[in-house]
């Protein structure tokens, strides 16, 4: 980005932490969106940047705007190779995510029409990475890394705003980082091809480890979150829930469009590195920079006057800011994507109806408010003549 000329920043004192914006963040979101490209946060002591376009920028210019905090230094080598072969493992597994999709999908609904979709989305996704890495699917080798994606309680306000999110995703790495070796994983999975790309490249066993950690459980959290969204954003439009029986829609569309409208983690931190401009504002080196990507994703510039409305399908719907901008984003999208489009297409083979069973519980003081528990209620023996196969992924 060059340097243009300087302006004045407008300002706010919105407190994006107050219990009225974390419950509603919306109308504020316009406010800021419309108050200017950039703001001025005087409660946070940060430059608020709320609009599509600039976010984007920001965003997508690591030499003028570096992470905060700081990314972990990584084995940069065997990025590519990681990214890669995560990539063909996921679809690689496609088949296997469908039939557990499916058996657990089962095992729920066995235990009576009333089940906890918070709960279900939480194991699914687990087992998911779990079978990725070659793990022992045993249970007690799952349950630490189940209490680990289960970790959505007492993160409080005092995260700022980026929530827990950091402190989950840490808890989940460390799991495997403990769990993952050469003689614990089986033969031909995915981590058993890392460390033989080790071996070539020279990598230690534990930077590939941690490297691989890093990949797997990026937007792991975003995954279930959204997986959440989905699930409620079908009880309060049943027309939905009948178009996505009849494969009119698809899970991973439903899935897209109820993340963009209420994203787990609301922004990113950005340090300026040096004299730059956004948005015809000038912002000095050392600045933080606070990028909303949930307000972004509901820019009307970008997402048009219908942007706050569930839109099944919607162009361009997979566009969204929700899993960020990190090397290994685009694994954590397409794995969330593919179990949430099984996941979803599996409830809706099974059951005519879903609705909600008692009040939703979130986190009321934590930005992104995670899903504790999601009662539902589905009504049975709802099968359709095709399969859940029939339903692809994606728009």
């Amino acid at each position: 980005m060059s340097v243009g000329p300087t302006e004045q920043w407008p300002a706010s004192g919105i407190d994006l932490l107050s219990p009225a914006v974390l419950a509603h963040p919306a109308p504020y979101e316009r406010d800021l969106r419309d108050l200017g490209a950039c703001v001025r946060l005087t409660r946070h002591d940060v430059l608020g940047v709320f609009r599509d376009a600039e976010a984007r920028a920001v965003l997508e210019d690591e030499a003028d705007f570096q992470p905060m905090p700081p990314a972990v230094p990584v084995e940069t080598a065997a990025v590519p190779l990681v990214r890669r072969t995560a990539l063909a493992a996921v679809d690689s597994l496609g088949g296997w995510i469908d039939e557990h999709a499916a058996r657990l999908t089962d095992e729920t609904l066995a235990r009576g029409e009333v089940f906890d979709g918070a709960a279900l989305a939480r194991r699914f996704l687990a087992d998911v990475v779990i079978r990725m890495t070659g793990l022992s699917e045993d249970a007690r080798d799952r349950r630490p890394f189940v209490e680990a994606v289960d970790h959505v309680t007492g993160d409080g306000a005092g995260a700022a705003l980026l929530g827990g999110s950091v402190r989950r995703a840490a808890a989940m790495a460390g799991h495997l980082r403990a769990r993952v070796s050469r003689e614990s994983v089986a033969a031909g999975s995915w981590m058993d091809t890392l460390f033989g790309g080790a071996d070539v490249r020279g990598i230690s066993d534990p930077g590939m480890v941690s490297l691989a950690a890093e990949c797997v459980t990026t937007g792991l959290d975003t995954a279930v979150h959204g997986i959440c969204c989905a699930l409620h954003t079908l009880t309060t439009h049943p027309w939905l829930w009948a178009d996505l029986r009849e494969l009119h829609v698809t899970g991973a569309g439903v899935f897209h469009e109820a993340l963009r409208l209420d994203p787990l983690i609301p922004g990113a931190y950005r340090r300026a590195a040096r004299d730059t401009i956004v948005g015809g504002l000038r912002v000095r080196p050392g600045e933080v920079v606070w990028v909303s990507s949930r307000s972004a994703d509901s820019d009307p510039r970008r997402w048009g006057e219908d942007a706050n409305r569930v839109i099944v399908p919607r162009a361009r719907s997979g566009e969204y800011l929700a899993f960020g901008t990190g090397p290994f984003s685009g694994v954590g999208k397409t794995l969330a994507e593919h179990a949430a489009d099984r996941l979803l297409a599996a409830l809706a083979y099974r059951c005519t109806g879903l609705a909600l069973s008692g009040e939703p519980e979130r986190l009321r003081d934590t930005p992104g408010r995670p899903w504790v528990s999601l009662s539902l209620k589905a009504t049975l023996h709802g099968g359709r003549r095709r399969t859940v196969s029939d339903c692809q992924v994606g728009e």
